[in-house]
């Protein structure tokens, strides 16, 4: 599957990426990264909202956003009123989505593309579109509409936004009925927007007690309010206990802590509780409010949770996983994560500045628990002189190598380690 993005802040041209079960995007801040996600985001929660806001809903709980006409790219040199994202899956069925700025309503849908097996010279939709240029471009054979309204009836077809998308809407003899799924030509994207868990870099400081908050499948906004009422629903559950217990031994792998515990205080509220881990004893319960313990625990929670509750081939993307971990953890991490791409299918996207992390995953690739073909590694850069954003894909080997590094990982390490090294040199000479 493959995600491509054009004309959206820093990415003027066409920029694409490959979703593979790890897909990493790395590179110096403002190269573009999350850039390339929030156009996704923009859909996720504009469909999770409880209202239609008639546009790209910019100010949400997955992406705060506040003036439209900032969003389209003004990458110098290329010259564009809308962006656009486009859904490429292994089926071979594409999906493009156009969106334009409009003074004083937005950023609205501005028209569709779509080519499947049922469509295979492909559709374009935009308003304004007239029912005859509709039908002309259904394929007869395949949607025989007259053989199932009859004849004698009136078909007449419109154009139809529905949030941030177009449908088509069929009439028959004056009156509206249902639009088939099968040719929904937005439907795929727009439910992979919705199923992906968003797990974001800023996830909030621990509390005291947690509002509960259930869904099954679908988590609307971003991920970190439901962990507390997941965990809890593991422990109370017999067929998801093996889950709670899982959690508990990764917290044990990353160090951060011996145990978790829920408490209900109520029927609307919950308390976490962490069993610290250099301070247990056997026998002894060192059970605290989650609160009172580090800010690692509280921000690695959803991460963890994330990866145990989603389901297979669902998309679960987590912004800077490695906040606020010891080096140690950050590369522990890098194994759980592998193990819930390779061992449950998850389809995880990762952005991350941590290259502990990245060599976890490769040592992962070597010792042969993740296969090269599953992992999708893309380096962001910024051109110096238009500001566009640049993904250069480099492919993993067998033995998880890659490559060069790119400058704002290894080599930075290297200087800051070669400039302590000449400090020392120079403090030792002049005591001589």
């Amino acid at each position: 599957m493959k995600i491509s993005i054009e004309g959206y802040k820093s990415i003027g041209k066409k920029r694409t990426v490959e979703f593979k079960g790890l897909t990493i995007l790395a590179g110096a801040n403002s190269s573009g990264k999350s850039s390339f996600m929030q156009p996704l985001l923009l859909i996720k929660q504009t469909l999770d909202s409880d209202f239609d806001a008639g546009s790209l809903l910019l100010d949400g709980p997955n992406v705060k956003l506040t003036d439209s006409s900032e969003i389209i790219s003004k990458v110098p040199q290329i010259e564009r009123e809308d962006f656009a994202i486009s859904f490429d899956e292994t089926s071979g069925d594409e999906t493009k989505a156009y969106y334009k700025f409009k003074k004083n309503k937005g950023i609205q849908i501005d028209g569709v593309y779509h080519k499947s097996k049922e469509f295979p010279e492909g559709i374009r939709i935009h308003n304004g579109l007239g029912s005859e240029e509709i039908e002309a471009m259904l394929p007869e054979n395949e949607f025989p509409f007259h053989e199932m309204f009859g004849k004698d009836r009136k078909l007449t077809w419109q154009v139809l936004r529905n949030r941030c998308f177009l449908d088509l809407k069929m009439v028959v003899d004056g009156e509206s009925v249902p639009f088939m799924a099968g040719l929904a030509p937005t439907r795929s994207l727009a439910m992979f927007a919705r199923r992906m868990i968003h797990v974001p870099g800023l996830r909030g400081n621990p509390e005291r007690s947690y509002k509960a908050a259930i869904s099954e499948t679908i988590y609307p906004g971003s991920f970190e309010r439901y962990v507390a009422s997941i965990i809890h629903n593991w422990k109370e559950s017999r067929r998801e206990k093996s889950k709670f217990n899982a959690l508990g031994e990764q917290l044990k792998h990353l160090g951060l802590a011996s145990s978790i515990d829920t408490r209900s205080i109520n029927d609307t509220r919950l308390e976490l509780r962490i069993s610290r881990h250099s301070g247990c004893l056997k026998g002894k319960a060192d059970n605290v409010n989650i609160a009172d313990v580090g800010f690692g625990v509280s921000q690695t929670l959803p991460v963890l949770v994330a990866l145990l509750a989603a389901r297979k081939n669902q998309l679960v993307y987590i912004e800077q996983p490695e906040l606020h971990l010891h080096p140690r953890a950050q590369f522990n991490l890098g194994s759980i994560i592998a193990d819930a791409v390779s061992k449950r299918g998850i389809n995880v996207v990762i952005e991350t500045h941590s290259s502990l992390l990245i060599r976890a995953v490769q040592i992962e690739v070597a010792k042969k628990k993740l296969r090269p073909s599953v992992v999708s590694l893309n380096w962001f850069t910024q051109n110096g002189e238009t500001g566009q954003t640049e993904i250069d894909k480099a492919e993993i080997d067998k033995y998880g190598a890659f490559g060069e590094w790119p400058a704002d990982f290894d080599d930075v390490t290297l200087n800051v380690e070669q400039a302590y090294l000449d400090v020392v040199e120079l403090a030792m000479q002049n005591e001589i």
